[in-house]
């Protein structure tokens, strides 16, 4: 798989860290987007108690040792027990647009999802209910979501599940048998049905209070 820009600079500070103490701590390594005291940082505290010395020490002596493979990274600073690596933005750009141009459409693959599925929910909207802009807008953040697992490698299950729709059918005749006029639902069938789809939960919920009511549980 190739090794994009971002990619190659972290794992050259993986490297440089690991060789100097003997220690993988990649799950640290982090990018500082915009941080002027360095663009990746590599805290040293844990490394403290196994070599015995202050990780401000430890991060300066890595610093000092510290030979790059790459041209993407121009220094390593101690700055305040973190050691930071400052990026090459000449060669890291040249180094993007190379790689972009290079693969096109297939630039940013991934692999890590081969082997595995993905099941994304969308808006699963209850069916009783008019639609609103949550729907489509949890659709359109679901449907990125999928494109972008599939562009790792997933195999990607798109869901859009209408959740208890027997039981939201359920309640809909039965409030249109007690309380409907067919007429006055044909002239506006989506704000009546969801008038009588209201008027059912708050008449159950009245039933609910006076039978707890009844029984002494909230009185």
């Amino acid at each position: 798989m190739h090794e994009y820009a971002a990619s190659a600079v972290l794992n050259e500070a993986c490297r440089i860290v690991k060789e100097a103490t003997g220690q993988d701590l990649s799950s640290e390594v982090k990018f500082n987007p915009g941080d002027p005291k360095g663009d990746i940082a590599v805290p040293c505290f844990a490394l403290a108690k196994s070599l015995r010395k202050n990780p401000a020490v430890i991060a300066k002596e890595i610093a000092e040792k510290a030979e790059f493979s790459t041209p993407l990274i121009e220094r390593a600073e101690n700055v305040g027990g973190y050691l930071n690596f400052f990026i090459n933005r000449k060669a890291f750009n040249a180094r993007v647009m190379s790689d972009f141009l290079k693969e096109g459409s297939e630039y940013g693959t991934s692999s890590v999802g081969e082997g595995r599925k993905a099941v994304i929910d969308y808006s699963s909207p209850n069916i009783a209910k008019p639609f609103s802009i949550g729907h489509l807008r949890s659709t359109n953040i679901g449907a990125s979501v999928c494109a972008i697992l599939r562009f790792a490698g997933y195999e990607v299950i798109g869901d859009n599940h209408l959740g208890d729709w027997g039981t939201q059918f359920g309640k809909l005749i039965y409030a249109y048998k007690n309380w409907g006029d067919r007429d006055v639902i044909e002239k506006d069938p989506i704000k009546e049905l969801l008038k009588l789809y209201v008027r059912f939960h708050d008449e159950a919920g009245l039933a609910e209070a006076a039978v707890r009511d009844v029984d002494g549980e909230d009185v």
